[in-house]
């Protein structure tokens, strides 16, 4: 994934960082459905970055328990707080050409693999969406 956005981001003049765990932790998921939720996470982060002026996009990968977290965190222009609350309403959107439907069906797909998806968000400094899913076995 890193290596098939890193020039998408690079032309936008967003640094991509990867900080990944030791370890090849083994999760029951569908490879391209995950890689495309991931995918939109990144691209909304350089969206956010490049709103912000430039700066980086962090993949960073870690296990916690029996779950496996990727965060996906920008240091961009920050989400309201007032925003978000209705980030994954089908339909709703901050962007003008935006459908209101990438987050919206990146948590489903994360929720039909038995996982959460969360944000955290800062006016301002930026922020960090983190995909979990549960660890095989």
């Amino acid at each position: 994934l890193a290596a098939f956005v890193r020039e998408d981001l690079a032309v936008r003049d967003v640094k991509l960082v990867t900080e990944l765990a030791p370890g090849d932790p083994i999760a029951q998921i569908d490879a391209g459905q995950i890689r495309q939720c991931l995918i939109n996470l990144v691209r909304n982060a350089a969206d956010a970055v490049v709103a912000n002026k430039g700066g980086q996009v962090v993949l960073r990968t870690k296990t916690t328990g029996k779950r496996i977290e990727i965060s996906v965190i920008d240091d961009g222009v920050g989400i309201p707080s007032e925003v978000l609350p209705r980030l994954f309403d089908p339909f709703f959107s901050t962007k003008e050409a935006g459908s209101g439907l990438g987050l919206a069906l990146t948590q489903q797909i994360v929720r039909d693999h038995g996982g959460d998806l969360a944000v955290q968000s800062v006016v301002g400094s930026g922020t960090t969406f983190t995909l979990s899913v549960p660890v095989s076995g």
